[in-house]
């Protein structure tokens, strides 16, 4: 029997939803504290749901917290390690950090967890333009863009590798394009949202990390 003193029975889900729900549409209206708040609320509702926090981290990031960020992405990622956008948002932490191999390696992790999501797509292709390989930015962001066609980010991305390219005008055809799509606010695809699509694709190790050494976070916390 469940020890009448466990957190566990403290847990509700039906609370934890509501609170979720509001987070995203304080965010959505780029309330950012308001989403904290209902998202610190959610979390201490249902401790166990990772979704969370990871949309907390993303209030980090969208406040350039990057060290701060990893540290919550890694108790996430300790609930589940086989979500694609925790992984993600480790790696575009890392990458902010200036650790781009880690980034990379992370961000790798997550286009195996599902190769059908935008995000680690575009963080390959801004990985690439930072070390000058710009033909494998260009495809990167390409694959982003497909994946994504109605994402404005995704959409300017693929405009600065055309850019690094030497394609002015397919750089310029995208930022056109780009300035007809709806601007979300900073980071929301970064978050994990009810509408999401399954977040896992067709392979799910038992070790994401295959058979690479994990690199450590610890330097990060």
């Amino acid at each position: 029997a469940l020890d009448p003193e466990s957190p566990l029975k403290r847990i509700s889900i039906a609370e934890s939803s509501i609170q979720k729900l509001r987070g995203l549409q304080a965010f959505k209206d780029r309330e950012i504290e308001k989403a904290r708040d209902h998202w610190a609320a959610a979390h201490s509702a249902d401790p166990l749901d990772l979704t969370h926090l990871n949309n907390l981290a993303v209030i980090d990031l969208y406040g350039e917290r990057w060290v701060e960020a990893v540290d919550v992405l890694q108790q996430a990622y300790a609930i589940n390690r086989f979500h694609p956008k925790v992984v993600s948002n480790i790696a575009y932490c890392l990458m902010q950090l200036g650790d781009l191999e880690a980034a990379g390696f992370w961000s790798r992790q997550a286009s195996l967890l599902n190769p059908w999501l935008s995000l680690p797509q575009a963080l390959t292709a801004r990985l690439a333009l930072q070390i000058g390989k710009h033909r494998d930015a260009l495809s990167a962001a390409r694959s982003a863009v497909r994946l994504a066609p109605t994402s404005h980010q995704a959409r300017l991305l693929l405009a600065s590798a055309h850019e690094a390219s030497g394609d002015s005008e397919s750089a310029r055809v995208q930022r056109d394009y780009a300035a007809t799509l709806p601007r979300q606010t900073r980071y929301f695809d970064h978050l994990i949202k009810p509408d999401d699509l399954q977040p896992w694709g067709p392979i799910r190790r038992e070790r994401p990390e295959g058979p690479t050494r994990q690199p450590s976070l610890a330097k990060w916390v």
